[in-house]
């Protein structure tokens, strides 16, 4: 009797599916550059404001669609939140105890601005996992809010305004006439860190720069750009590739 091998061989009736989908969330430093000497319809005796820092932070979600083995498009809709710490010093000679005095004042703007974000990109997985991508962010202002005031630094302890305090122009409010859409050149770079044996989870650390390309204000210069550390966590579902069972 002569036994034959046979090779059997199966196919699954699932594969990764071409779509993916994930939360995430980032830490935001941001660079504002600036040049205005007020707020529009805001009073103030600042001089100057050329530049600040700022601090933020993003909540979004994000879907990506596989194009080829190593190329996505994505998009990524975000709540983001930013906030701005500008600040400007004067210095003015003044008569203080009959005697001449130099004083220091320092000009203060503190803003928040809260945006929801589009952000269409495209990404490329190198061979070693790391993925680098490119797009557009576009914001879309929901509020943006302000507090100003004037601090008397030098001399210190001594002088007041003439409110009888050594902090004046105390004001905030709602910053008028901002501009529809922000625009930004966004480049990221992320790796996907496997957490099951299927691959259907995983979590990316990711980092990007966005590079502001218009202005806050059409009639004065509000730049803004910023780096952001997050981490994502995506669900990499399987799709059914099973044929139905045709009829002999």
């Amino acid at each position: 009797m002569t036994i034959n091998n046979v090779g059997l061989f199966c196919q699954l009736p699932y594969e990764k599916s071409d779509f993916s989908f994930g939360v995430s969330t980032n830490l935001i430093l941001v660079s504002h550059q600036v040049d205005f000497n007020q707020l529009p319809g805001v009073e103030s005796c600042c001089p100057h404001y050329s530049s600040g820092n700022g601090s933020g932070l993003s909540l979004g979600l994000n879907a990506d669609r596989k194009i080829d083995a190593f190329s996505y498009i994505n998009l990524n809709i975000s709540y983001i939140k930013l906030y701005a710490d500008l600040s400007s010093p004067e210095f003015k000679w003044i008569e203080l105890n009959n005697q001449p005095a130099l004083a220091e004042i320092n000009h203060t703007l503190t803003t928040t601005f809260n945006y929801i974000s589009l952000e269409p990109s495209y990404k490329y997985s190198t061979p070693i996992g790391l993925i680098v991508a490119a797009g557009l962010n576009f914001n879309i202002p929901i509020s943006a809010s302000y507090n100003q005031s004037e601090v008397l630094v030098k001399p210190e302890n001594e002088g007041t305004f003439e409110n009888g305090k050594r902090i004046r122009y105390e004001i905030s409010g709602k910053i008028e006439k901002i501009s529809i859409l922000m625009a930004f050149l966004n480049i990221y770079a992320e790796y996907n860190l496997q957490l099951d044996n299927y691959n259907m989870y995983s979590l990316a650390p990711k980092l990007s720069y966005s590079y502001g390309l218009n202005s806050l204000f059409l009639d004065r210069t509000w730049k803004m750009s910023y780096f952001a550390l997050g981490i994502q966590l995506k669900y990499n579902p399987f799709k059914d590739i099973s044929s139905p069972l045709e009829p002999k």
